[in-house]
């Protein structure tokens, strides 16, 4: 009997983690960085990901 208030706390965490890391080679496979910028809630770490990547 796991609570619930738990679980999902760490799902969420993971699923933007994993979310994150699909962005990142979305962009690096077909240059979809600009969708992921605008699709992820926080574009500053990903524009400055985005950018380590590309430079």
């Amino acid at each position: 009997r796991a609570p619930k208030e738990e679980v999902v706390p760490r799902i969420s965490w993971s699923l933007e983690q994993i979310i994150l890391v699909s962005y990142i080679d979305l962009s690096s496979m077909s240059g979809m960085s600009h969708i992921s910028v605008k699709m992820s809630r926080r574009p500053v770490k990903i524009t400055t990901l985005f950018g380590t990547n590309k430079m």
